[in-house]
């Protein structure tokens, strides 16, 4: 199989996960809605920074990390559920402040490092993606594969999941999109915070 098809391969199976509705996505979509295209993507920059280091990692064999210490996957799986749930939690109470207000509510304000970090700390919250990671490259990628060809597929990655979510990013700031928000704000964020505490759930209990 040619280096280009190698390639071609393991972009596709990356780009289906990445577009694939998660903690992510939600996290860009409201933090576009609630505080701006700036946050948004400023949230997308955190995103992007804990999808390079999975990649990293994936790659240079954290399964194998995981497996001779199998305490340091059970952690990261617990203080990565912890912080979903906490997320998740957080939303929902937020979403009842100001609830049946016609007002339109203006939400508290975050700096660019709160948001970056909330970013940062969701895109890297999940230690299955490493795993998925690393079973990414093990599928795809040859015996003995050249260290260019795995460079090339975690800058592949982290440009699918840039143009991504930078993309939701544009979107979730529409003005129309707005207005609908002001509108249903409590139920969405309802929802979002319902996929967050869901996925911290599944996180800390599936094995």
């Amino acid at each position: 199989m040619s280096s280009s098809w190698i390639l071609v391969n393991f972009i596709a199976i990356w780009t289906v996960a990445a577009v694939t509705p998660g903690p992510n996505f939600f996290l860009t979509l409201q933090t576009g809605i609630v505080h701006g295209r700036r946050a948004a993507m400023t949230a997308v920059a955190g995103l992007a920074t804990g999808t390079f280091a999975w990649g990293l990692f994936g790659y240079f064999g954290i399964a194998l990390l995981f497996a001779l210490a199998p305490w340091l996957y059970l952690t990261l799986k617990l203080v990565g559920g912890v912080y979903l749930l906490f997320l998740g939690g957080r939303l929902i109470l937020h979403s009842f402040r100001g609830a049946g207000d016609e007002a339109v509510h203006t939400p508290p304000g975050l700096s660019g490092g709160q948001i970056y970090r909330r970013g940062l700390l969701t895109g890297a919250s999940n230690p299955k993606t490493a795993l998925f990671v690393s079973s990414l490259f093990a599928s795809t990628l040859p015996a003995h594969a050249p260290m260019w060809m795995g460079v090339v597929c975690i800058a592949a990655m982290l440009a699918v999941s840039v143009g991504w979510y930078s993309l939701i990013a544009l979107v979730s700031t529409t003005p129309r999109l707005r207005v609908l928000y002001r509108r249903t704000r409590h139920w969405i964020e309802c929802c979002a915070g319902a996929v967050f505490m869901g996925y911290g759930g599944r996180l800390i209990t599936l094995r």
